[in-house]
């Protein structure tokens, strides 16, 4: 799990001379119900990548964001809403509440939606949005001839693509 969060940045990676070995140890001194199995590994992922973020020189000055969020018609955002797929088995859902846009991350903790639920995106175009919480970050809506194909999250200048589940229509058939 670890390499797999150390291969998104490194490249090439898990070559037979690079030396990316890897340990892990535990003192097995803290015991509690409420870590499972998996918070290890989720947490020496995040560890790993904070570790790669860590060893990249200062990137420049991004542009500055509008300080004013604009606003964005509901049929717009509805034209967002829907299911994009981070992985074969991550999905996460865009969906309108009122005149805004709220994202829900997959059920499963990962490095995206750390078990956050649901979070507030803020507009600063009719595309492009803040994802707020505690890990912050933008996604921008990709389109190809005005339909909504994907988005991209990007948090710390590291890109992560999530492509649009095409919407099942249902047929109506009379007898």
């Amino acid at each position: 799990q670890v390499h797999a969060s150390l291969a998104r940045a490194i490249r090439p990676f898990a070559t037979a001379s690079g030396g990316d070995t890897l340990f892990a140890v535990t003192t097995n001194a803290v015991e509690s119900d409420e870590v499972s199995y998996e918070d290890p590994g989720m947490i020496a992922s995040e560890v790993a990548w904070d570790a790669v973020l860590s060893s990249v020189p200062q990137r420049p000055e991004r542009t500055p964001l509008p300080a004013v969020p604009v606003q964005v018609k509901t049929t717009r955002l509805d034209a967002l809403a829907g299911n994009y797929r981070l992985s074969p088995w991550t999905q996460m859902q865009v969906f309108r509440t009122g005149d805004a846009l709220e994202v829900r991350g997959p059920e499963q903790r990962n490095l995206h939606f750390p078990g956050e639920g649901t979070a507030a995106l803020t507009p600063i175009s009719d595309c492009k949005y803040l994802l707020q919480g505690k890990r912050g970050g933008r996604i921008h809506f990709e389109q190809d001839n005005g339909r909504i194909t994907g988005l991209v999250i990007n948090r710390e200048g590291w890109p992560v693509r999530a492509a649009r589940e095409q919407q099942k229509t249902a047929a109506l058939f009379s007898l």
